[in-house]
């Protein structure tokens, strides 16, 4: 009994420690593929108030981690979203768009990213005119993040 229990607690554990990572619903992505790399926002970056887009997400209760969005080529239809992942990871509302993001400026978004579930993500239209979905994710282990493609 204590046997199984300890391993559910270690499951537990790691699940937590693999932010919001949900393999039935998302899968990590080569960052290759992607057109739209997430990091966090240096200091530099973020005194140089002119040399970004700014979006304060108001709906986080805690705006402190500012995550910078940049991309190489031109996407349309980009939005930044709610998800609720409490039942079933779903896109709920968009928080903020661009007609069109570019490469020549970052967007930079002041926001808040849980490390047990998915609760932000992005989308966009990529060159074919496909319209592309992910969930950012933080890692628990090392604190990077990571964008994972949503499939429905």
């Amino acid at each position: 009994m204590k046997k199984n229990l300890w391993m559910v607690i270690g499951l537990s554990m790691m699940l937590l420690l693999t932010g919001c990572t949900k393999p039935a619903e998302t899968t990590p992505v080569d960052e290759e593929e992607i057109p739209i790399t997430v990091d966090y926002a240096s200091e530099e970056l973020l005194e140089d108030t002119g040399s970004f887009i700014p979006f304060i997400d108001e709906t986080s209760l805690n705006s402190e981690w500012h995550l910078v969005f940049e991309t190489d080529m031109t996407v349309t239809d980009f939005k930044f979203w709610n998800v609720d992942a409490s039942i079933k990871t779903e896109f709920t509302e968009a928080l903020y768009t661009l007609d069109e993001f570019t490469g020549e400026m970052p967007l930079v978004v002041s926001s808040y990213i849980n490390d047990a579930t998915c609760n932000r993500g992005i989308s966009f239209v990529d060159a074919d005119g496909e319209t592309r979905y992910y969930t950012i994710g933080w890692s628990g282990m090392d604190g990077s993040l990571s964008l994972h493609e949503f499939c429905e």
